[in-house]
């Protein structure tokens, strides 16, 4: 597996969820008390999509990227299920 790209200034982490893991790379913002911004990707695409735009707003939102289920640095889940936007969405 090739090692995860993280460009400066971003974190890589991992969320839990019943039987997926989501990878979730985050920018620390500008200052304290900004609005939330969640990046998700397009078909095929994972969080490094949103790399270069997360600097460009880190003075206008608190930026996290979300790999889905088996894209990006996320595992597919581990449990039986048909890829679908409803399951993505659990």
């Amino acid at each position: 597996m090739a090692p995860v790209r993280v460009a400066e200034g971003e974190r890589l982490g991992s969320v839990e969820l019943p039987g997926v893991t989501l990878s979730v790379r985050s920018r620390p913002p500008a200052r304290e008390g900004l609005p939330s911004a969640l990046y998700v990707h397009g078909l095929g695409g994972s969080s490094l999509n949103w790399s270069a735009l997360m600097p460009l707003l880190d003075d206008v939102v608190d930026s996290e990227a979300v790999d889905l289920p088996g894209f990006g640095d996320s595992p597919p889940p581990t449990t039986a299920t048909t890829p679908s936007p409803r399951t993505h969405a659990r």
